[in-house]
Order: structure tokens, then sequence, then C-alpha cells
């Protein structure tokens, strides 16, 4: 929280095809009182030097037509997705009575969400896109179990975990769903005593408990993949931000999730 009291919420859009889910928790999210929201738009410095090579192609999806994939072609594509996505944003936050901003920047994946990460309270991003589409009949049925699927959170007994858990309590109490919370352990500390302080944090309030060891995330986003999660609430640290976890969240993550600072 800001001094003033106000939740800062940031969310990193992407597209008008996979923002939707995005937006609808930032609707919800930012409906509560002394919610700001900022939209973050990413002009990935890697696709851009792409245009610098002359062996780059851009297929077109529609007739399957190749042609040269040229710096000026990439940022004007970005520009108008930009705008597309800053409309949606605007919409979200009008509906929601929330204060809002945007802002697109030019950089990598890893150095946007460490820094959004350090401004805000709550930083949503969304699925890692896929490179294959699947076929429309296991679509749907995907997009229906997700959309039913439970909530899982991590507790590694810090107090970003300790928000972390709370967040998704609420979540999954307002919607009905499952809530799934996974323990992290290293080495050194005490899985029983995790759990005691978990279940302490927890009170009345139901929840599936399980744990996994060590500190990457790679076993947690194969678990929300297997469980069909329709969110993942994750702890802000300073491993989440390292250039393996980010490269695991872009490639892997199969749900929107939110992280808490």
């Amino acid at each position: 929280m800001t001094e003033k009291g106000t939740r800062r919420i940031s969310v990193l859009l992407q597209s008008p095809e996979t923002d939707r889910p995005l937006l609808e928790l930032l609707g919800v999210l930012a409906a509560q009182p002394h919610s700001s929201i900022v939209g973050l738009f990413l002009e990935d410095i890697n696709l851009l030097r792409l245009g610098e090579f002359p062996a780059a192609r851009e297929l077109c999806r529609v007739t399957f037509t190749q042609r040269r994939l040229e710096t000026g072609e990439i940022q004007r594509q970005l520009r108008v997705r930009a705008r597309t996505v800053q409309r949606a944003l605007e919409a979200t936050a009008l509906k929601a009575g929330a204060e809002w901003a945007f802002r697109t920047a030019r950089g990598t994946l890893a150095s946007l969400l460490a820094e959004a990460a350090r401004e805000t309270d709550l930083l949503i991003v969304g699925a890692a896109p896929r490179a294959l589409p699947r076929p429309l009949d296991l679509s749907l049925v995907s997009v229906a179990r997700r959309a039913a699927g439970p909530i899982m959170a991590l507790f590694d007994g810090s107090a970003p975990s300790e928000r972390a858990v709370a967040l998704a309590t609420q979540l999954a109490s307002g919607r009905a769903r499952r809530l799934i919370v996974y323990c992290v352990t290293t080495g050194e500390q005490d899985v029983s005593a995790l759990r005691a302080r978990l279940k302490e944090h927890l009170g009345d309030r139901r929840a599936e408990v399980r744990c996994a060891e060590g500190p990457g995330i790679e076993p947690l986003l194969e678990a929300a993949r297997s469980e069909s999660a329709s969110l993942l609430v994750l702890a802000d640290s300073a491993a989440l931000w390292e250039p393996a976890a980010v490269r695991a969240l872009a490639q892997h993550l199969d749900c929107p999730a939110v992280v808490v600072r």
C-alpha cells in the first residue's frame, strides 16, 4: 500500500485475444476501494532485433505466405496492439471505478516484471502463449475445465506469502472454488512447523495443503497445469525474478498469475 492507503495493481497486457481472463480478474481486484491500476505493454527488444536479420521471415496464419520481417513493421504492429489493449484497460478501469494509467516499455520481460514488482502491491501476468493452437474441441474442453479450476497459492512462511494466501482465500471464497496451498520449503525449514503456521494463518478457512521442496518454480507451474488451475497466486521474492524463473513463467505458465508483494 502507498502512504495514502491506495492499493497499486499492475497488469502486463499482451493482446486482446489473450488478455480477457486478466481483465476479468483485474476488474474484481480493482473494484475494492482505494485501488489504482497501471497497465503495462512490453515492446520486447529481442523481437525488435529480429528485424535486423535479413533471413527473418513472418508467416501469415491465413494465407501461409511468407514475407521479410522488418523492424519498422514490427514497431507498427506493436503500436496498434498497444492502443487496442489500452482501450480494453480503460473500459475495465472505468467499470471498476478505479484510477488508471498505461505505459509502454521497451526492454526484456525479466526487467519489466522485476521493475513492476518493486513499484506495485499486486502484479497480474497472463498465461504463456502457445506455439501451436489446440484443436477446437480440445480447446473448448480445456477452457471449460480451467474456468472452474481451483485457485492455487504458494506459502513459504514469508509476509508476502501470507498476503498471497489471504488473497487466494478471498478469491476462492468469492468464486466458490477449491483452494490449494503449496507449502514450499528449503532444506533448512521444518515442514511440520511450516504447515502449522499455515494452519494458524488459514484459521477455519478450508484449503487442500500440499508440500513442495526447493525454491524452483517449475514444480508449481507443473502442478497448476495438472490441476487445471484457474489462477496461481505467488509471493514476491528475489528468486522469482531470477532469469531462470522468469523464463519458466514466460514458457510454462498455463493460467493467469498474481504476484503479491
